[in-house]
This record gives structure tokens, sequence and C-alpha cells, in this order.
């Protein structure tokens, strides 16, 4: 439960030093994230599935936990912890090696989220000694290129979606000065910012200064980052982690069976408009999963591509109806219809209305059906509302940003926090376009 009256830094353990390496080695890695708060489900729902269909965790059914701050490259596959014994290891490689041994099978399939699926990229990339011993990749919201969020989290923070209130006033958050203080020089951060390659899908970039005007290349944006503060060996470190051939790496040539489900109509942060000399930063959105863009997540060679419809949360892909039954299809090989999930792109769109509020204000939002989009008035369960399928609700400071998917009636309430100059903006989004 959350006290607003305490402060964050009981996270500062979880910083590291600026050679990326962590201020406490103490730390131990945990069990993933199965169900924070009550509801709010994130990976105990794929477990259950699989649960369901006869799979025992521990016998053959399997969970790669890892320290998601660390060189993505050693979490695949760390060099130095070779000579350890194998139940020493702690990279992905040793957990495949550990699993045919004890089951005596000789192949693992393997489902992977987010940044999971950049490990499992990279260890068969970097060993391909490794790609007989897998039979079927299946990577969910996988940020192939990198997604802009990263660079939003180390620039002015991040609540992570947590954040409730009372009486229309916010009461308690996580504090974005402390996600931000924390990642400055966590590698795996930075291994997550868009790379080169994003570039060819995105000519104009991911930031804007009203200065320099769009950062068009992976060299102008290094550049500014660093401008700003930001670590400048970790942002060299992590271009030369996204190369172009691991970035192009393709799957048809490996033999590993390779899927890649994406999230096409959730509004997710495509570019972020900075105004020197200002505390009003804008932000503008794109198709994706919420966290992901859609051109980032689709760009995996050699896979067969699933688009999933409607808008889906990134956090919580793997427990949703949809996605549980697709992965599981894929698994045990039954080619099905399941209701919003195509592989055809030109099935998905995108297309709202985009809300930006640079005021000391509360922003709540409600559909027909009084649906939610907002800050949550439940310290139950204090992540962000997202009432209505593909929405989206993001802030920077008092800047609070919402996309509106088209199909609803929504109704906007403004309550203020406190004095300050007024500025509302609506944009009207049609299949991904600003028009008006």
């Amino acid at each position: 439960k959350f006290d607003p009256t305490k402060s964050d830094s009981f996270m500062d353990p979880l910083s590291f030093n600026a050679d990326g390496s962590p201020v406490d080695t103490s730390l131990m890695v945990g069990d993933i994230i199965r169900e924070p708060y009550a509801g709010q489900h994130f990976y105990d729902g794929i477990i259950q599935h699989f649960e369901a269909q006869g799979y025992l965790q521990n016998e053959d059914l399997f969970v790669f936990p890892y320290d998601w701050r660390q060189d993505i490259a050693k979490t695949a596959y760390n060099e130095q912890e070779q000579q350890l014994p194998p139940e020493q290891r702690k990279d992905l490689a040793s957990k495949i090696d550990q699993i045919l041994q004890s089951t005596g099978a000789s192949q693992v399939n393997i489902v992977a989220h987010s940044q999971g699926g950049l490990v499992a990229k990279r260890l068969l990339f970097d060993k391909p000694n490794y790609q007989t011993k897998v039979n079927k990749l299946i990577l969910v919201g996988v940020p192939s290129l990198g997604s802009p969020q990263a660079a939003k989290n180390l620039l002015y923070g991040d609540t992570l979606g947590i954040s409730f209130k009372r009486k229309d006033i916010k009461i308690g958050q996580l504090d974005p000065e402390e996600i931000k203080k924390i990642a400055q020089n966590m590698p795996a951060v930075y291994q997550l910012l868009p790379s080169q390659s994003y570039f060819i899908r995105q000519p104009l970039g991911y930031i804007y200064d009203n200065n320099l005007f769009y950062l068009s290349t992976s060299q102008k944006t290094s550049g500014y980052l660093k401008q700003k503060g930001l670590n400048n060996s970790l942002i060299d470190q992590a271009n030369n982690f996204h190369t172009y051939n691991f970035d192009n790496f393709d799957f048809s040539s490996t033999g590993v069976e390779t899927y890649n489900i994406v999230g096409c109509e959730q509004g997710t942060l495509g570019t972020l408009v900075i105004k020197s000399n200002s505390d009003k930063p804008n932000m503008r959105f794109t198709a994706g999963d919420g966290t992901v863009p859609l051109d980032s997540a689709k760009q995996v060679a050699g896979a067969i591509n699933y688009y999933i419809q409607g808008g889906i949360e990134h956090s919580k892909m793997l427990s949703t109806p949809t996605i549980k039954s697709l992965v599981s299809n894929i698994i045990i090989g039954v080619d099905e219809q399941i209701p919003n999930v195509v592989t055809n792109l030109s099935q998905c769109h995108f297309n709202g209305t985009q809300l930006t509020i640079q005021s000391p204000v509360e922003l709540d939002i409600y559909d027909e059906n009084g649906n939610h989009i907002g800050i949550s008035d439940d310290e139950s369960n204090p992540f962000v509302n997202l009432g209505v399928l593909g929405s989206q609700y993001a802030e920077i400071g008092h800047n609070k940003f919402a996309y509106l998917p088209n199909g609803h009636t929504y109704s906007v309430k403004l309550t203020a926090t406190g004095p300050g100059s007024f500025t509302f903006d609506s944009a009207v989004i049609q299949e991904g376009v600003i028009t008006n």
C-alpha cells in the first residue's frame, strides 16, 4: 500500500554506477512479475493457461527471471560466468542447458515478452549453436528496434502507470524523478532506446526540439542525449548493441520457427516534443501496444507476424485471453482463427483523438458507459485506468496526454490543482496521421 508521506528513495539500491555496474551487489533476482496487485495480471495468466493444459512448473514449464537492469547481451550469454558451475550461472544460455539436461529433451520452446525478446534474439544471434536447441520462438511486444519510452524515462522519468488520488486530487504516485535517477546508468535502459534501424522506418526520428527541429538520425539523437547529461559511454554501448546485422537478423536461416505478436492499435509514445527553456514538453502518439511502437515491434525478419486489433496494454499482453490462446495454439501447432488477431497489417487502423493539457489540473475522461481513463481512485489498485480499449494516458510533470480511439463519445473533466497558465490541445488522428 502506498504512503504518500514517504519518499521513493527506497529504490536507490537499484541504481548503477557510471561505469554500468550495480551500486548494491547484494540484490538478488527474484521471481517473474505475476500479479503485483489484484486484477493486474502480468504473467500469472499465461502460466495458469498452460497449467490448465497439463503443464507443470519446473517439469515441462519453466520461467526465466533475470536482472532487467543489466546489459542484455550478458543476460543472454555471460562469458564471465562460463567457468562457474551450471547451477550458479544466471544467463539464458545456461537456463536452456539446465532445462535440456534435467528433462532429457532435445529442444525448448521460448515465449519471450518485451525486453525478454531481445535477450532471446541476442543469444541466437551471438551463439548460433543454440539455434538447434530452440524449436519455436514466440516474441510478444518486443522492442526490436527500441522504444521512445526509454528516452522519456531517461529525460523525464515516469510513474510506470502507478498513481492514485482521492476526491480528484492526486495523493500518491511512483516518483518520476526517482525513476529518472535510478535509470541514468542502467545499461539495459539505454539498449531500449530506438536504434539506427529505427530511423529507416521513422525518418523524422523520435525527438523534436523547437530549436533543432527533428533529430532525424541516430547520430544526431545520440549527441543530443549526451548534451542533456545522459551517460555517454552507455549511449555508445547501446549503439554498438543495436548493429544493423542484429536489428535485421533473419530467423528464416536459423531453423527456429519464429512468431511475432504485435500490438497495432494502442496509443503509444511516438515522438517527444521538447521546447527549450520551457516546462511544457509534449508527446505525440503513434500505433503500437502502449509501450512499443508498431514500427519497432513488427521488424523481425523471418518471423510470422500476428497483429492484435483493438488495443492492448503492453505489460499485460501475455495474460490477455486473445494472446494466451494464440500462444498455446502456436505451441501445439493448431491453426485456428482467433478474434482480433490478423496477419495482414492493412487490417490495423489507428484512428482517434489526442488530448494535450499543459496546466496544473487533474485530467479524467469518461466514455458513454462511464469507463474511466486517467489516474486511479482505488488505493488497493493504484494503476492508471485505461477503461477504453486502445486508449492511453501519460504525464510529464503538470502536462497530461491522452489518446482516445474512435467509436466512443467522451466527456473530459479538468480539476484545477494550483495556479498556472492553461493550454488545451485536441488533435484528430486518421490512420496514424494528425489531420486537424
